[in-house]
């Protein structure tokens, strides 16, 4: 068994500086995804991981690994805001 914890905070460069200087262009930027003007993106993360297998349990010679994850994240921009990411996933795994 392996679990696995994880945090992170990312920052994102100025998005007024993908825009041409005068336009204005970048206020639309901001109306799509809810930030406030001249904020930057800031999200904050955190992860859970599970892994679960036995070792003495195989199939035709392999291990199977029930593998879960969750990621979710919060940011300062209202359309990256409250996302939660879940899976699972069986491997099947072979030691030599």
């Amino acid at each position: 068994t392996l679990a696995s914890v994880g945090y992170g905070i990312k920052k994102y460069g100025d998005p007024a500086d993908a825009y041409p200087a005068g336009s204005g262009a970048w206020k639309g930027y901001y109306n799509a995804v809810g930030g406030e003007p001249g904020s930057r993106r800031k999200d904050k993360t955190t992860s859970l991981g599970l892994q679960v297998w036995k070792r003495d349990f195989t199939v035709l010679g392999l291990t199977p690994r029930l593998v879960f994850d969750y990621e979710t994240t919060s940011s300062n921009f209202a359309y990256y805001d409250d996302r939660d990411e879940k899976s699972a996933t069986v491997l099947l795994t072979k030691t030599f």
